[in-house]
């Protein structure tokens, strides 16, 4: 077994929409410095190393929203996996064409990207209705979740109701 440290470069400076609070006053250990990081929070590798003692060292820092290598990686990724979804033999896998649909549907959402995850969202959900067999309840919920909180952001209440469905 091997020990990992993780070294993390945090700038108070950074816009960012994960922001991160510094939390020591809390902490229980008087010299302890801790940083509380929100869920989704972004960091690039800077450097990874094995010490003399066989343990791990990585160092992080964090990125911006705006950071352009993150957004060309982000598109790259989109570009890969939609020509998965093209591809003849991928099509016939339901159970990972909806996941890849649902997951995808999540990051646009989280981009503010709403039309391309209200496509996916109902692509989903179109899949398990064709194919009931396949379904995964926790999945539906997640598209139907997701496109009531698209239609809530863009203040489209009527259109947001029409989207929650009872799951059985």
């Amino acid at each position: 077994m091997q020990s990992i440290l993780f070294e993390i470069e945090l700038n108070y400076t950074i816009l960012t929409s994960t922001p991160f609070a510094d939390i020591s006053e809390q902490s229980q250990f008087d010299l302890e410095e801790e940083i509380l990081l929100s869920m989704g929070s972004v960091f690039r590798i800077q450097s990874l190393t094995l010490t003399s003692d066989n343990n791990w060292n990585i160092k992080l820092i964090q990125t911006s929203d705006e950071d352009q290598q993150l957004k060309l990686l982000y598109e790259w990724l989109n570009q890969a996996v939609f020509q998965q979804l093209s591809l003849p033999g991928f099509n016939q896998d339901i159970d990972t064409m909806s996941a890849t649909s649902s997951i995808f549907g999540e990051i646009y959402f989280h981009q503010k990207k709403y039309e391309k995850a209200i496509l996916l969202y109902h692509k989903t959900i179109e899949l398990f209705k064709q194919h009931p067999d396949k379904s995964v309840p926790s999945t539906i919920q997640k598209c139907y979740t997701g496109l009531s909180e698209i239609y809530l952001e863009e203040e489209q209440y009527i259109k947001g109701m029409n989207e929650t469905k009872p799951l059985g």
